[in-house]
């Protein structure tokens, strides 16, 4: 599998919780098959999907799957429109780019501590 922002290899790492991911170690970036992001904050991957982005996207921002070969989608990691990531609509891997991993966790663990699951 190739990153889908520099074609790099993607090299498979153990993160916390003994969960398989794809790093790039050219640019930094994660591949998360579909349910690792779940798995690696204890949430249900609905709860934690926002909205895809409406606005104007560049040709040159729109990223390959590493898997399906096809276009991603930017959307907000969560309702609460901070971070963005591109997920694949065909097997909802999601790639983040290099220091994307740190907020999007700790926007995850402040809903797990609020109980806010709808």
């Amino acid at each position: 599998m190739r990153c889908p922002r520099d074609k790099m290899p993607l090299e498979e790492s153990i993160f916390e919780n003994d969960i398989s991911i794809d790093t790039c170690s050219y640019c930094d970036g994660i591949w998360l098959d579909n349910e690792e992001l779940g798995k690696l904050t204890g949430l249900k991957t609905d709860v934690l999907d926002g909205e895809k982005i409406s606005e104007e996207i560049e040709w040159d921002e729109i990223l390959k799957c590493p898997v399906c070969k096809i276009d991603m989608e930017k959307r907000y990691f969560s309702k609460e429109k901070t971070v963005k990531i591109d997920r694949c609509p065909g097997c909802f891997g999601i790639w983040l780019d290099t220091g994307e991993m740190s907020p999007i966790l700790e926007i995850a663990y402040r809903i797990k501590d609020s109980g806010d699951f709808r």
